[in-house]
């Protein structure tokens, strides 16, 4: 009967992703037994299946040749042809327009919204940060190594 408690205590750590490697080969050897208790008899096949298929293993050899990929170096010509129109389309031949103001003033006020504008996205850029530092947080708790 105490052992019966002890197996299903490991069931409930096993599905929430808390056993060792240890106490999953316990499982494996108590399922892989004929006198399993009636109520847990519905996870037999499922620890004998990974018994079995843990002596599974792949005979070939595989072959890890890296491939070229051409088309890499043709995408980034394609980048670079595009940032160059771009940039010429946005501003075609205006040497004369150096972006400077006449009036102090004016280039304060100016100077002060684009200060601004960069503030607000790099707030918004920390707070992504932070939402991936939860995802990273939730990934390694669903994907534990043991």
């Amino acid at each position: 009967m105490e052992l019966v408690k002890k197996i299903e205590l490991l069931i409930e750590k096993y599905f929430a992703a808390e056993t060792t490697v240890a106490e999953e080969q316990e499982l494996r050897n108590y399922f892989s037994q004929t006198d399993v208790a009636p109520h847990l008899q519905a996870y037999q096949p499922m620890f004998v299946y990974f018994s079995t298929e843990q002596q599974e293993s792949y005979s070939k050899t595989v072959s890890l040749k890296p491939r070229r990929k051409k088309y890499l170096a043709w995408i980034s010509v394609a980048a670079m042809i595009a940032i160059v129109v771009s940039v010429w389309v946005a501003n075609p031949f205006q040497p004369n327009n150096l972006g400077t103001y006449e009036d102090p003033e004016i280039a304060f006020q100016e100077t002060q919204k684009a200060l601004e504008f960069l503030s607000a996205n790099l707030n918004l850029g920390i707070e992504e940060i932070g939402h991936l530092k939860e995802f990273e947080q939730a990934k390694n708790k669903i994907l534990k190594n043991n």
